[in-house]
Order: structure tokens, then sequence, then C-alpha cells
């Protein structure tokens, strides 16, 4: 993530909204296979899998707390959005168990990526002066 944070803080405290963007590689494969004549399937394979990196948005917030000189602990959340358009098609063809390609193909199916909530906690420590 690359993001900028505006807040107010007051004595000791820092309250924070916090935003930017975010770099998520995706992931999605499907493994089908239907090799059970007796129960009505074909003897076929059916395995399709892709990735990709996404650039999109994230936003959240934070409270951080300066508890001695040089030291702070905060509280952070932050949401990454994947909904807009994030998703991606795999396309593969229809084989048999040893690898020969069955007419009807290729099986294209669509992946989608829901949003990704991530909280986390942190204790800062400060090299140096602030200030002059």
């Amino acid at each position: 993530m690359v993001t900028g944070r505006l807040g107010y803080a007051w004595d000791r405290w820092l309250l924070y909204v916090k935003g930017g963007a975010a770099f998520v590689r995706t992931e999605a494969s499907v493994l089908d296979a239907c090799q059970n004549t007796a129960i009505g399937c074909g003897n076929w394979l059916i395995s399709t899998s892709d990735s990709k990196t996404v650039t999109t948005w994230t936003v959240g917030g934070g409270l951080e707390w300066a508890f001695a000189q040089s030291w702070s602990v905060k509280g952070e959340y932050m949401f990454i959005g994947l909904n807009d358009g994030s998703g991606f098609q795999t396309c593969g063809p229809v084989t048999t168990p040893s690898g020969a390609i069955l007419a009807g193909g290729p099986f294209c199916l669509d992946h989608r990526f829901d949003g990704i909530h991530t909280a986390k906690i942190g204790l800062n420590y400060r090299f140096g002066q602030i200030g002059y």
C-alpha cells in the first residue's frame, strides 16, 4: 500500500484517517474432474488457473497514543476495495485424464474478489528529537 494520513492531535493522542493506493495479488484456480461413468459422469477434466496484481484504493483510520518521549502505540483499521472490476476470467479446455482435448470447450469461469478488511496494532519508536 501507498498511503497518506491526515489527523487531529491533542495532548499525547493522534486520531487520523488514512487512504491511498493498494497493490494486491489475486489468484484463482479451478479443477473439475468427473471420471466415474457409473454415476453419469463422462471421463473428463477441466483445469484452469491465473493470477494478476490489482491496483485499487484503500481507506481507513486509527488512533495513536504517545505513552513516553519516543514511544507510541497505535490501533488501525484499513479496507482494501477489490469489488470494482478486480475479478478476471480463466479458460481451459476439456481433456481426458491422459491429456487428449475433447470437443465442447473451452470452459471459461469468472472469478470475483471481495474487499479485504485489515486491523493492526503497532508499537513505534521515534529516533532523534522532534523539533529544533
